[in-house]
């Protein structure tokens, strides 16, 4: 029993290690291999180098791009990154985005509003925001105080 119980610990860290690290990466490992398989001439995707190009023809382990109009690169088929999200996709993407942002709009605040931000800062509005020298007083008055 004593044994089971210190084993017990080294047990633990394995299984959150396979949750935390193992798992996660055969994941991303299985997506990749699915992306790769999915690919087809006339998809644009992006490279692992952030090279955005259209597939004209697919070989064996490797892809030609058209980065330009005439300008064909060859890459291996494992540096393809993603597909580029077609603009519908990207659009509903953007109309969630402005949802969340007009959401924010309740607590915008106008950061021009100078006598607002010189109150918070403890300053008077007719002092110009210049409130840099009588901090610095404050505080060689508070040191002064310390010393005493």
């Amino acid at each position: 029993m004593n044994g089971l119980v210190t084993l017990l610990p080294f047990v633990l860290i394995f299984v959150v290690m396979y949750f935390l690290m193992v798992r996660p990466q055969k994941k991303r490992a299985d997506e990749q291999r699915r992306l790769i398989a999915s690919l087809e001439p006339g998809d644009e995707v992006v490279t692992i180098g952030g090279v955005f190009g259209d597939i004209v023809e697919i070989q064996d382990a490797e892809v030609i791009l058209e980065v330009y109009d005439g300008t064909q690169v060859r890459f291996l088929r494992s540096a393809i990154a993603r597909k580029v999200v077609p603009e519908d996709a990207a659009d509903e993407i953007d109309e969630v985005d402005d949802d969340y942002e007009d959401g924010l709009d309740d607590a915008d605040i106008d950061v021009s509003d100078e006598d607002a931000i010189a109150a918070e800062a403890g300053a008077s509005p007719e002092s110009n925001g210049d409130s840099s020298s009588s901090s610095k007083a404050k505080a060689k008055s508070k040191a002064d105080d310390n010393d005493d």
